[in-house]
């Protein structure tokens, strides 16, 4: 009996009998990994401007910065709505956002070990 839901990965047959839940469940889950992409987005960034003069490349830099806070509050944009002196623990969201991606990339790396912790020793 498989415990974990990524240890069904090891069943035969679970690819083919439930294709949505293997992209659902696994792919999405195990590759949103923002803690390894979100730094590539801005080496991009920096790399692509190289050349642009100083006004322009300081301005995208703005705007870059200002889409990438968006895209980590745009879900919570109707509880800021509700309460907005919860504003303050939008960097307390995204640094949770970088731990869960520490944490997944430890459960990609052990997906196939279904045991308990005390199983290890």
């Amino acid at each position: 009996m498989h415990r974990s839901t990524s240890g069904r990965f090891t069943l035969t047959g679970y690819f083919s009998r439930q294709p949505w839940s293997v992209y659902a469940v696994y792919l999405a889950t195990f590759t949103s990994l923002g803690l390894v992409t979100d730094p590539f987005l801005f080496i991009a960034y920096h790399f692509a401007s190289e050349t642009w003069n100083a006004n322009l490349r300081s301005w995208g830099w703005g705007v870059l910065i200002v889409w990438y806070l968006f895209t980590k509050v745009v879900k919570r944009i109707g509880l800021l709505r509700r309460h907005p002196r919860d504003v303050v623990f939008i960097p307390v969201s995204i640094f949770f956002g970088f731990a869960h991606g520490f944490i997944k990339i430890i459960a990609l790396f052990t997906w196939n070990v279904v045991g308990l912790a005390s199983d290890f020793s």
